[in-house]
């Protein structure tokens, strides 16, 4: 408890990752720094890092047994547990990622921290193609067991969720901000959801007003919890972007659902996918490659593609039946050659069909 104490208020002096271990260093410790703290803020050494007065007050101030061990108290009254970085429920992952933070402030299932997880991100402004291709990645990856991790941003965040919660699986909502002031506000209800049925993760105190800088420091804690990151939409500069080339510096396995070309909400999926992302069209698929799949529950999946509109659909149904020539689809299809040419190609950039030779066409999980 007493070095759950020195993290916690060493974490308020918000202190940069780098200044807080040099510090530790300069001490030789957390709990020898909390307790010789006056002493070691008039030395040379640490007078070399720089702390501004400001956080060199707040430390201060804070250093004190009984307004920790209250402000300790009123967190788990509302249901908080605060997670220090040496504590056995903080993720071994984190410890991995640029800046790991200090503590961590938690309310829901810390258990989950624990299981395969996967992250789910995208755009706020996604299409109704993103929509459903959410919804169904969401589903597969709870029929396999997966933790559904996500920032609780609009868009793609939020229908991560929500699906999730509808098939009771688990979900982990990372905040950029803290419990008690959710951003965006309209999804107050659904952070109330997950810490119900699933996590809050946040490394900011419950009061923390949500800002811009925020949300970037979120991305790198839902990277590094995560096993894999999955990109269903986003433009070229994309918040998801960045939560997926923090995925790649820490090894992890980047997936992309390929859109339209046409569309400004797959550009950054589509140009992740040129540079080597992982193609996938369905979420079996993402937890198969991670090793969190059945293979039969794989092959299933793979016989019902993500969200067609009607002509997709219509391609579909008939390449169901083994590989067809061109010209027997066009006379299926009845319409034009350029028409079926691009329903054709936009298929084929999501996955779901393959070109054979002599102009044949099948689906891609058939031989």
């Amino acid at each position: 408890m007493e070095k759950q104490k020195a993290y916690l208020w060493l974490s308020l002096g918000q202190l940069t990752h780098k200044k807080a271990q040099a510090l530790m260093d300069l001490a030789g410790g957390i709990e020898r720094l909390y307790t010789e703290f006056e002493n070691i803020a008039t030395t040379r050494a640490f007078l070399s890092l720089k702390i501004s007065d400001e956080k060199r007050a707040i430390l201060q101030r804070f250093r004190d047994n009984d307004y920790l061990q209250a402000r300790l108290s009123a967190l788990d009254k509302m249901g908080v547990q605060v997670l220090d970085c040496e504590s056995e429920a903080y993720p071994e992952a984190l410890h991995n990622v640029d800046s790991p933070p200090l503590v961590l402030y938690a309310k829901g299932d810390v258990q989950l921290l624990k299981s395969p997880c996967v992250a789910v991100v995208g755009t706020r402004h996604c299409t109704r193609y993103g929509q459903e291709s959410t919804k169904r990645i969401a589903r597969d990856l709870c029929d396999c067991g997966v933790t559904v991790v996500s920032g609780l941003a609009t868009g793609i965040d939020t229908y991560a969720h929500t699906e999730t919660l509808e098939q009771k699986g688990k979900t982990i909502a990372v905040l950029g901000g803290g419990f008690l002031r959710i951003s965006p506000s309209s999804n107050t209800n659904l952070a109330k959801q997950v810490a119900a049925f699933g996590l809050l993760l946040s490394e900011y105190p419950p009061e923390s007003e949500s800002l811009s800088f925020m949300f970037v420091m979120r991305n790198r804690i839902v990277a590094g919890i995560s096993e894999g990151v999955v990109v269903v939409e986003s433009g070229i500069k994309s918040g998801a972007n960045i939560t997926a080339n923090m995925a790649l510096e820490n090894g992890k396995t980047v997936f992309c659902v390929p859109g339209n070309i046409n569309s400004p909400q797959s550009m950054g999926t589509n140009a992740m996918i040129k540079e080597g992302a992982t193609l996938v069209t369905n979420g079996f698929e993402i937890a198969e490659t991670l090793g969190f799949a059945k293979k039969n529950n794989a092959k299933e999946c793979k016989m019902t593609p993500l969200a067609l509109d009607f002509f997709e659909q219509k391609v579909y149904n008939l390449l169901q039946m083994g590989k067809t020539h061109f010209d027997i689809l066009i006379e299926k299809m009845e319409c034009s050659v350029r028409e079926l040419t691009v329903i054709l190609s936009t298929m084929e950039i999501k996955g779901i069909v393959q070109k054979l030779p002599s102009n044949f066409y099948a689906l891609t999980n058939q031989k």
